[in-house]
């Protein structure tokens, strides 16, 4: 992740806010879409929990100039994912539903840049939530960028 990129990210999120409501109710359609066992994972509101994904990403890529201040909320949330049952194959599953949420979202403004810096920053912030959670037993991956296929 280099300064280009974190630059690509906060200005594509920029464009995202207008409409993070459906954006964040389409990534969690396209979720289920390629891993319908996801959804037993939320026992919640879907809305509550879309805005607090829009907001969590929000602060995640408003502080990109500042990880080592963003580490602890970082490994707070992968430990905790860890405890609802999160593991760490579903990080890549994340990641796909997030590049195409933002692909939708962002149509032609989503350019193979933008995809690249959201890809390395999404590997970055995904390291750091599993090797949190591989603190309690789990293993750390590697997001590949790769966009899982609906089932």
């Amino acid at each position: 992740m280099n300064p280009k990129q974190i630059a690509l990210v906060q200005e594509s999120f920029a464009k995202v806010l207008p409409i993070a409501d459906p954006a964040a109710a389409m990534f969690y359609k396209r979720l289920f879409e390629t891993a319908p066992e996801l959804k037993a994972l939320f026992k919640g509101d879907m809305q509550q929990q879309g805005k607090r994904l829009m907001s969590m990403i929000g602060v995640a890529v408003g502080k990109l100039n500042d990880l080592p201040g963003l580490a602890p909320a970082l490994h707070d949330l992968g430990r905790r994912h860890a405890g609802y049952g999160v593991k760490p194959e579903n990080y890549a599953t994340v990641g796909g539903a997030l590049l195409w949420t933002l692909e939708q979202g962002l149509g032609t403004a989503f350019t193979d840049e933008v995809r690249q810096a959201w890809t390395a920053v999404y590997g970055v912030l995904a390291d750091a939530m599993t090797s949190a959670a591989a603190d309690s037993s789990q293993t750390a991956i590697r997001f590949s960028g790769k966009v899982p296929a609906s089932k």
